[in-house]
């Protein structure tokens, strides 16, 4: 009931880094309809309620901030330094980040509870359904804000910085244990923003 949320992009004709960094984009928006599901319609089971929880919960506290680590720490220095033009989006990326944080952190923060209680489903459904849309609402207009003005810029980019970056990515992972939820086959442990940013 609450595991159809979407399917993998196709990376057959993205180069690496930019597959990389649309899968997570990809998850973030499959684990964010995800935490929909878990507050709409019909109740589900205990079981159902506790898996997708805890899912949630492990995706936007573990993963999520990963993502964003790479895109301020990894992406964000090296455009700056390699395409002036890019500082506004870069500015507006960040911003954005913190403006998600609270956000996260609620629906976070309701999924945990949910992990460990599914008896608290009608307490807490009204609170996931409203950070989890609200969420929903914020991610459309700043996911596609990157995938449009950002992602693009890095083919301004070397080879050597775009394989340091991919380097990094996959190093905070390895350090994090995976970070969290993986897609089967590989690709992305992180989402596209916000989220317990400072792991940094």
């Amino acid at each position: 009931m609450l595991h159809g949320i979407g399917k993998s992009a196709k990376t057959d004709d993205r180069d690496a880094l930019d597959a990389r960094l649309l899968d997570c984009h990809d998850r973030i928006r499959e684990m964010t309809a995800l935490a929909q599901r878990l507050a709409k319609g019909p109740r589900p089971t205990d079981e159902e309620i506790t898996e997708a929880a805890a899912r949630v919960q492990r995706y936007f506290s573990r993963s999520l901030p990963l993502h964003v680590r790479d895109e301020e720490d990894s992406i964000r220095p090296r455009l700056a330094a390699a395409s002036p033009a890019a500082q506004a989006a870069l500015d507006r990326m960040t911003r954005e980040h913190t403006e998600h944080e609270a956000h996260v952190a609620s629906l976070v923060d309701a999924c945990a509870e949910l992990s460990r209680d599914a008896s608290r489903w009608e307490a807490r459904r009204d609170d996931i359904r409203t950070v989890a849309d609200e969420l929903e609402r914020l991610f459309v207009a700043h996911l596609a804000e990157e995938e449009r003005e950002v992602f693009p810029l890095l083919a301004s980019l070397d080879e050597a910085a775009r394989a340091a970056i991919l380097d990094e990515m996959r190093a905070r992972r390895d350090s994090e244990g995976g970070g969290g939820e993986r897609r089967r086959g590989g690709g992305g442990g992180g989402g596209g923003g916000g989220g317990g940013r400072r792991a940094r």
